[in-house]
């Protein structure tokens, strides 16, 4: 059977999965090697070591990796600003790799490209094929609550990227003739024409464990996220000392990949300072509620959607559930530092409601958040089943 040739282009090498959108690129290739030819074509600032490379291959037939150097980025951020695009653009663009990626392009031929993120558009936008942009998030809109939080020049900073990055993201809606991102929240802070494809959870591997809780309370994510660092910050300054006035011996965890030195030295006897961890399943499991004090940022956390299908009761701010879009029976809401710890303290001082949640987080994601189904859509989208 002759498979349509897909070509698909990353800003980043998607493995390890320790963020989004190498999680979202990796599950989306993986089912989609099922279904088409594939050729990826991968933007990298870092070499690639040879077992993160064996992970991706099966499912491609080729890989073609091209080197940003930290010339080709200074480059590209200055140009972005020269010509009011989002920095972050910039950042991913050089007019060396755009002749390469072109010519590869023109080599394989492919029926269909997929671009994930604005940042790698720059690359393909101009080209006759069938072409779909994978916005993921609404940048602009995460950009925008940034700016809410932060102070000057980074709000200066967020504040411009907010209103170039609104402009491109309709630019992009003009040079692709198709479009995906991960939420009704995210896809009406940019067009309602847009396809929604979420990610989803692997229910197999993040799933309840018989283990001994450890933790009352656990955040996790990459702290290379501003959104990240805000609730990092906010967590140990306000929630902690709300929590210990109701539960003097509570403790907190805090985990993810690339937790600053600052962050290691709060460590006390309520605050545990993880870092990265290995088994990220176990340490659900080991925690009692898991935490989301996230107050911007855009799209869908994903390890709501994990900690949930751990059965680990939920507390997040409105902001993440603008996406998440869970019921009050699902998860609980709270929007400041008192409503945080009165929440977290009623899930551990009643068990009957604590058990109650627990079952129905997991049912959630079974119904809502599953990859086979959002896949499914996306392979639709990509056939040019689902062309508006």
């Amino acid at each position: 059977m002759n498979l349509k040739k897909l070509a698909i282009v990353l800003s980043r090498f998607p493995y390890p999965l320790e963020k989004g959108d190498k999680l979202r690129a990796y599950h989306q290739l993986k089912y989609l090697s099922n279904f088409f030819c594939i050729e990826l074509f991968i933007l990298e600032t870092n070499a690639i070591s040879e077992d993160n490379i064996a992970q991706i291959s099966p499912f491609c037939k080729q890989l073609h990796i091209y080197h940003l150097t930290s010339f080709d980025r200074i480059q590209g951020v200055w140009n972005s600003v020269l010509h009011n695009e989002p920095i972050q653009v910039g950042y991913f663009y050089a007019e060396k790799v755009f002749n390469r990626i072109n010519a590869d392009l023109d080599a394989f031929q492919p029926d269909v490209i997929y671009a994930q993120l604005s940042r790698t558009t720059n690359y393909v936008r101009h080209r006759k094929e069938y072409k779909v942009c994978d916005f993921q998030d609404a940048f602009s809109l995460n950009y925008q609550r940034l700016s809410k939080y932060s102070w000057i020049p980074k709000k200066w900073f967020y504040l411009r990227e907010s209103e170039c990055m609104k402009h491109f993201e309709q630019l992009m809606m003009k040079c692709f003739d198709n479009w995906t991102i991960i939420s009704e929240m995210d896809r009406l802070a940019i067009s309602p024409r847009i396809h929604i494809v979420s990610n989803g959870v692997d229910s197999t591997k993040f799933s309840p464990q018989q283990t001994q809780k450890k933790y009352d309370v656990l955040f996790i994510g990459n702290l290379t996220y501003a959104p990240n660092q805000q609730a990092v910050r906010f967590l140990i300054s306000t929630m902690l000392p709300a929590l210990i006035a109701l539960k003097p011996d509570i403790r907190v965890a805090i985990a993810g990949a690339n937790m600053s030195v600052a962050i290691q030295n709060k460590q006390s006897k309520n605050l545990i300072c993880l870092g990265w961890v290995d088994d990220i399943v176990a340490l659900y499991n080991e925690a009692s509620v898991f935490v989301a004090p996230l107050f911007s940022g855009a799209g869908l956390q994903n390890k709501v959607l994990e900690a949930m299908s751990c059965e680990v009761p939920v507390v997040c701010t409105t902001v993440v559930n603008a996406s998440l879009q869970a019921t009050n029976k699902e998860v609980l809401i709270a929007n400041n530092a008192q409503e945080f710890a009165e929440k977290v303290l009623e899930l551990l001082s009643d068990k009957e409601e604590y058990i109650r949640m627990t079952k129905l987080s997991r049912n959630f994601i079974l119904k809502h958040y599953q990859w086979q189904s959002e896949n499914e859509k996306l392979k639709q989208i990509l056939s040019g089943v689902n062309q508006l």
